[in-house]
């Protein structure tokens, strides 16, 4: 059986620092601009060559073992030179070469010895700073004798480690290969879309699905990726998705699943701030979970491999058991499970995604629920952000907690400063024609800063305004690194309203990103209720003409829902105007029949219009209505009210808000829902900035960044009635835009009975009787 390893992952199996290092996903850009100036330098220099890709395979015994890694820098000679590149996230440089750097060297010596046939090889571990300038360096010379030595210790620690995974995945397979599934009978286009999914992953393809509500699209989408991992088509399955309701939704699946006899690891990453217990500084010096924590991982490893079920509760249990970083130790997981499910941003976000992980190999299934939202959470991804505001208040601590001559100190006023420069020759909100570099060097500047200080016991007071900082400052030089590559992809915009500077480089092509990282995968399924147009949002996603899309029927009988639609304009001119007749319009449907209604809006301030004009016409009508800001547990309440089943409930929501998406009220707990609108987006300068993008770029600006989005709101909220086979519900969209081919085409097939109707309340009270 053939076996691979990374370099960098044979090393660090066996040699690591006792602690986890602070700000260490910070330090992940830092280290890739560093890498890159160094290796410019040396590039320039002549001599040297980057990127440098090597691999030998060895037999250990009959276990063959490829070993693979690229150099960071290399250079031929009668000696050759082996160059390991860090950049130190302190911004200090060590006195001596860490053992896991020097190890990777040595590694990567010794396959070049091999291949080579040289007797001795110079490993340099070079520490940089960002800029690509030396801070520290150590050569030492090896023989071929001496890199043997150290190398097999390595070598022969991950392979009996590996083949005793390689046991556990054995009786994993054989479970899968048994399972069956886990329903007496496929539902309407659940075997279908099974069928599919297994093909997508079997083919390495991408597939988009609009998949209905009642489909059961968890368990029709994890199944088969589930036998195809059994089969060896896969390695892992990523179950992601932007909601704990969806995730929830998979988790029961796979833990049917294991009813009928499935042997697998099933993770669930929490967000670092619903887990972590230590405060936002992780450093050994703040947090005991922090220090010594890879001390006691293997022991906290090796207890929870007891079980399969890795959910949030005994990944926590077990970390406070060994008093280790609870959200460290799921990603620590992530790396052997065989089923996780997680946000969309460890998969796709440059800032966040879990490197360790997809850089092994092209192994990994996406498969992202919900993928309506994924456009614009990946754009907010690859977008980045500076508001003078928070800057002047970390700027504000520094100078009470640090003094004004500290370096953060000054970085920050001179970015403040640049920003206050600009806004007084850029006016209003606008477009820059290309971002300001010497902004983007003075943010740099203001980073570098940020991270030392959080590396700084004197700073401890200000850690989480230091963080949060960081957070800004990171994604945006991102961003600005990304547009320097590809300048059409972004636009540097501005808005200097309210006495503050907020100045935003806004990605507009997601599209490439997506196709990059979903490359070769063994299948990447995107799927929702609403990826409407599909073969449009194909296209968005990043697909090409070799992937396929595929719509499900609804499984529920047609006759059980009722579709009206009222020809009213709800433009932001006519709203005044119309706001009577929507109002008589919705006391006409809710009181058609005793029940549970809810109403949703385009914004909170058209909801609130209405409701006072529903509450001059039916004094007596009792309205809940969605607070602004609502809390958790706000939202409970209101839900319970539906759920209670004590009385009539109308309640009213805003279109894409947290009532319109996830929320499942079957029966009669909720009989009928209208939508207020087509559901566009607010005509914004961001909202245009795309809008002239797609005109360009797909030919459909309006459809791209507003028609589509509403829409698919529309359906979203709409959805929530009809949640089983047996429901009965009704559905009214008060729009006269519902009227135009551009709308209505882009409503699913069982919503085909969609019909103007003339008595409302008359149409209602027959439907239900």
């Amino acid at each position: 059986m053939d076996r691979r390893v990374s370099v960098r992952a044979l090393v660090e199996f066996s040699v690591f620092e006792p602690d986890l290092s602070p700000a260490s996903r910070e330090a992940m850009l830092f280290g890739a601009m560093g890498h890159k100036s160094r290796q410019k330098t040396l590039t320039e220099a002549g001599g040297y060559k980057s990127e440098v890709s090597i691999s030998r395979t060895f037999d250990m015994g009959g276990d063959r073992v490829t070993v693979q890694g690229r150099m960071d820098a290399f250079m031929d000679g009668e000696i050759p030179v082996i160059e390991e590149i860090k950049v130190p996230a302190s911004g200090a440089a060590p006195a001596e070469a860490h053992e896991a750097h020097r190890l990777q060297a040595v590694v990567y010596a010794y396959m070049t010895a091999l291949r080579d046939k040289r007797e001795r090889v110079i490993i340099r571990i070079l520490y940089s700073t960002r800029g690509g300038e030396e801070s520290a360096r150590f050569d030492e010379e090896l023989s071929v004798k001496q890199l043997e030595e150290l190398f097999f210790p390595l070598l022969e620690a991950w392979l009996s480690e590996q083949l005793a995974r390689e046991k556990w995945l054995a009786e994993r397979d054989a479970s899968i290969r048994a399972l069956s599934f886990p329903f007496p009978e496929y539902r309407g286009g659940q075997r279908e879309m099974a069928v599919r999914v297994y093909t997508a992953i079997s083919l390495r393809r991408r597939l988009v699905c609009m998949l209905p509500t009642g489909t059961g699209k968890s368990a029709g989408v994890l199944f088969p990726a589930i036998k195809a991992m059994g089969e060896g088509k896969t390695k892992q399955i990523f179950y992601l998705t932007a909601r704990t309701t969806a995730r929830e939704a998979a988790m029961d699946s796979v833990r049917l699943m294991y009813s009928k006899g499935l042997m697998a690891k099933l993770l669930v990453i929490s967000a670092k701030e619903k887990v972590c217990t230590g405060g936002m500084r992780c450093h050994p010096d703040d947090c005991a979970c922090a220090k010594g924590f890879y001390l006691r991982l293997p022991d906290a490893l090796k207890d929870i491999s007891r079980y399969n079920d890795w959910d949030r509760e005994r990944a926590s249990e077990i970390a406070e058991k060994y008093s280790i970083c609870p959200f460290e130790f799921s990603l620590r997981l992530a790396e052997t499970a065989d089923i996780v499910v997680c946000d969309y941003n460890y998969a796709f976000d440059p800032m966040v995604r879990l490197q360790r992980i997809f850089e092994k190999g092209k192994e990994q299934t996406l498969l992202a629920d919900e993928a309506h939202n994924l456009p614009s959470r990946v754009r907010e991804m690859l977008s980045g952000g500076l508001s003078s505001g928070e800057i002047a208040e970390t700027r504000r601590e520094a100078g009470k907690l640090l003094s004004r001559k500290a370096s953060i100190y000054k970085s920050l006023t001179a970015l403040l400063k640049c920003m206050k420069s600009l806004s007084e020759t850029n006016t209003g909100e606008g477009r820059f024609d290309e971002m300001p570099q010497r902004l983007v060097q003075l943010a740099e500047k203001a980073a570098d800063d940020v991270s030392e200080m959080m590396g700084d016991r004197r700073a401890a007071p200000m850690s989480k305004s230091l963080f949060q900082l960081l957070r800004m400052l990171l994604p945006f030089l991102g961003a600005a690194e990304r547009a320097a590559a590809e300048p059409s992809d972004y636009k540097a915009l501005y808005d200097n309203g309210n006495g503050e500077q907020h100045i935003k480089l806004l990605a507009l092509n997601i599209s490439t990103h997506l196709a990059e990282m979903t490359a070769k995968l063994p299948g990447t399924v995107y799927f929702s209720a609403t990826l409407t147009p599909l073969d449009k949002m194909k296209t968005l996603l990043g697909g090409s003409e070799e992937d396929g899309f595929f719509e499900a029927p609804s499984p529920f009988p047609k006759e059980n829902l009722l579709l009206m639609r009222k020809s009213l304009s709800t433009r932001y001119t006519q709203r005044e105007r119309t706001a009577n007749e929507i109002a008589q319009a919705l006391v006409a449907f809710s009181s058609a029949k005793k029940g549970n209604y809810l109403f949703f809006f385009p914004s909170y301030k058209y909801l609130l219009l209405i409701r006072d004009r529903i509450t001059e016409i039916a004094p007596d009508l009792e309205i809940m209505q969605q607070e602004s800001g609502q809390s958790d547990e706000k939202r409970e309440e209101f839900l319970n009210e539906y759920r209670a089943g004590d009385k009539s409930v109308v309640g009213m929501a805003v279109l894409g808000g947290s009532y319109a998406e996830s929320v499942d009220l079957p029966g009669d707990q909720l009989i009928g829902v209208a939508v207020v609108g087509v559901g566009l987006p607010m005509v914004c300068l961001e909202r245009e900035t795309m809008r002239e993008y797609y005109s360009d770029s797909l030919g459909d600006g309006f459809g791209f960044a507003y028609r589509y989005p509403g829409m698919q709101k529309v359906l979203q909220a709409a959805g929530r009635v009809i949640r089983t086979k047996t429901d009965r519900g009704a559905v009214l969209l008060i729009d006269d835009r519902y009227m135009n081919k551009e709308y209505y085409s882009l409503l699913p097939e069982h919503f085909s009975s969609l019909h103007e109707s003339a008595d409302i309340r008359a149409e209602t009270e027959a439907f239900f009787v």
